[in-house]
């Protein structure tokens, strides 16, 4: 896989329905930021009031 590839391949795996191939796409330890805290405050939008929390 291409650095190039990546762009293609995270709009065409979950149109798709492939989890498993969208998954592939992310290292083994990764994490995503989540949209919002668990306190209910702002997520993970750098533009949103209050971040960092």
């Amino acid at each position: 896989m291409r650095p190039e590839d990546i762009t293609r391949l995270f709009g065409e795996r979950p149109s798709t329905g492939d989890t498993a191939g969208v998954a592939a796409l992310y290292e083994e330890d990764a994490v995503m930021a989540p949209s919002r805290r668990p306190d209910g405050g702002p997520g993970g939008d750098p533009r949103a009031p209050g971040w960092p929390w």
